[in-house]
């Protein structure tokens, strides 16, 4: 297995984080992407997303989007991984530091890349519940980026498997419901689709963007009610694409007059 670090590649053992790295006070952020024989899926905009990220918390990453879509290919090369569908994890963090939370004078920006064959079936979440144990800072700007501190979406996950489900909905702080742990929600009412807006503390990531691009998709704020009373749920990011919940805490939903094509992602 290789990997893709700051120009170079290494073998998957190499260490390049060290324990002096910010990524341990969770400075920094990450993205994640698929490919297709070979094939990465909407690379420029995954890339575009991440430098906004990074901006958004000053990680100042000076590779352009098409150096780093040119060094995600070769990636795919290199590791050996040009058939079939690739999951491609990309990290960026502001780098080592002396203690504290100070931002250093001179950042040394660390960027990393690492693909992997996607599993064979891909697992896919089926039956949800609502996480009651955490909840999402919409008043952060975190909330809607992908920074390394996901720690409360880990502890949604566990609260989901303990309760025998696949996934968790996260509440905001005001009680409307944000996303899942690791992707954006999307209800069908009537012939209408809903989703969250981002000031719930959802992310403004690339399949959230082509879902209201390829579909009329309208903004709302979602509270449990609007869950449970919709014709049907969907879970969608850009491993996945969309997935049709089945139940929530155990209740069926029925049949609806409009579908999201699972695969609308990768047009």
């Amino acid at each position: 297995m290789t990997i893709w670090h700051n120009q170079r590649f290494k073998d998957d053992n190499t260490p390049i984080f060290s324990s002096t790295d910010r990524m341990r006070l969770g400075d920094g952020v990450f993205d994640t992407m698929l490919a297709i024989n070979g094939d990465i899926i909407h690379p420029n905009l995954h890339f575009k997303k991440i430098l906004r990220h990074a901006a958004v918390m000053g990680i100042d990453v000076t590779n352009d989007i098409e150096d780093m879509v040119i060094a995600a290919k070769d990636l795919l090369k290199e590791s050996h991984l040009e058939d079939g569908r690739v999951i491609i994890n990309v990290i960026v963090s502001r780098g080592p530091a002396e203690h504290g939370l100070a931002i250093p004078d001179q950042a040394d920006t660390q960027i990393a890349m690492r693909a992997f064959a996607a599993p064979d079936p891909m697992p896919v979440p089926r039956n949800v519940v609502f996480a009651r144990n955490v909840r999402r800072n919409e008043g952060s700007p975190l909330s809607q980026i992908k920074n390394f501190n996901y720690g409360d979406n880990i502890m949604a996950l566990q609260e989901a498997r303990d309760k025998g489900a696949d996934d968790a909905l996260m509440f905001n702080n005001k009680e409307n419901v944000a996303c899942a742990t690791s992707a954006t929600v999307a209800i069908i009412k009537g012939d209408r689709i809903y989703t969250p807006p981002l000031s719930d503390g959802c992310q403004g990531g690339v399949t959230r963007g082509l879902l209201m691009g390829r579909y009329d998709v309208s903004e709302k704020h979602l509270r449990e009610e609007d869950i449970r009373d919709a014709h049907a749920l969907y879970l969608i990011n850009s491993i996945r694409g969309a997935v049709k919940i089945e139940t929530l805490e155990g209740q069926k939903y029925p049949i609806a007059n409009l579908e999201i094509d699972k695969d609308f992602h990768l047009t």
